[in-house]
């Protein structure tokens, strides 16, 4: 079996297993590549392989594409996921990949907006309805880009005017939740659905989707925020500082800790532990619901 059959087979693999749609894509992508180098290293089987070939790959990649350490560090996690598969099928005898150190990553601490920089990012996207509605779910909600990418029309469940929810499938290790969505979040996913939905999708279509009607993927939505991001004047920050900035605003307003941690699908109480350090002082815990941004 050639390496494409095989990186094939380890996709479906992982879908079967329930690992996320973006992961599968990113790990995809990272072994073509790993497999266009072993291509021209003349290596034609996964018996051939060495060490030195994964070593070699990972420095040269490296050094043409000037990739960040947290990227290498994934193309890291690709290879030895996917070596684990190759040694189910005994198709190596070890996996070398296990030999590779993760390069060490200096954490940064997360870049909280402040409420001129989100209202200025709201006011940005304000004549993109989709970019405007995927905007302010994040802000509402909290929700990951990826788990945002993947949501489907009958995701969302309009209770009356005021109240909606919105249902996160389950996927990876995440199990399945239910957000209730405050006001500010059911306005914009209503108008949404009056002027984009309307019944025009079927309830498993995507909620978000591109001209052809496909779902949108999570690196043209990045594409998508980043020239919103331009356009509000607003420099070095990322999709994923709306979710910290979520974070920290309910956090700050006094909301629970476990309540936050269900909102954004923390499985541990210490992921949303180690947002507490960036508050100025401790609030009492008194506030039962999310607070609209």
């Amino acid at each position: 079996m050639n390496f494409q059959a095989l990186i094939g087979d380890f996709t479906q693999a992982l879908g079967s297993k329930g690992r996320a749609k973006a992961t599968i894509i990113a790990y995809k992508k990272d072994l073509e590549q790993f497999v266009e180098y072993l291509h021209n290293q003349k290596i034609q089987s996964p018996i051939e392989i060495e060490q030195k070939h994964i070593e070699l790959f990972l420095s040269e990649i490296q050094i043409k594409y000037n990739l960040t350490l947290k990227t290498v560090s994934r193309k890291i996690n690709s290879i030895r996921t996917f070596f684990k598969y190759l040694l189910t099928k005994k198709l190596v005898k070890e996996n070398l990949s296990l030999k590779i150190i993760h390069p060490q990553l200096i954490p940064h601490a997360p870049r909280i907006l402040s409420s001129l920089e989100y209202r200025a990012i709201r006011d940005a996207a304000r004549l993109n309805i989709k970019y405007y509605t995927m905007i302010e779910l994040i802000l509402q909600t909290g929700i990951r880009i990826s788990e945002l990418s993947a949501l489907k029309v009958k995701d969302v469940n309009f209770i009356s005017d005021t109240k909606a929810t919105l249902s996160i499938s389950a996927y990876s290790s995440v199990p399945k939740r239910t957000i209730e969505l405050n006001q500010m979040a059911v306005i914009a996913l209503k108008e949404y659905f009056e002027k984009v939905i309307n019944n025009k999708k079927g309830t498993e279509d995507a909620l978000f989707f591109t001209k052809n009607g496909g779902g949108i993927l999570i690196r043209n939505i990045r594409a998508g925020f980043e020239g919103i991001f331009k356009k509000a004047g607003i420099k070095g920050i990322t999709v994923n500082d709306l979710r910290n900035t979520f974070i920290v605003y309910q956090l700050q307003n006094g909301v629970p800790l476990a309540k936050v941690a269900e909102v954004v699908g923390h499985q541990k109480l210490a992921t949303t532990e180690r947002y507490l350090k960036l508050l100025e002082k401790e609030p009492e815990r008194l506030q039962r619901n999310v607070v609209p941004l």
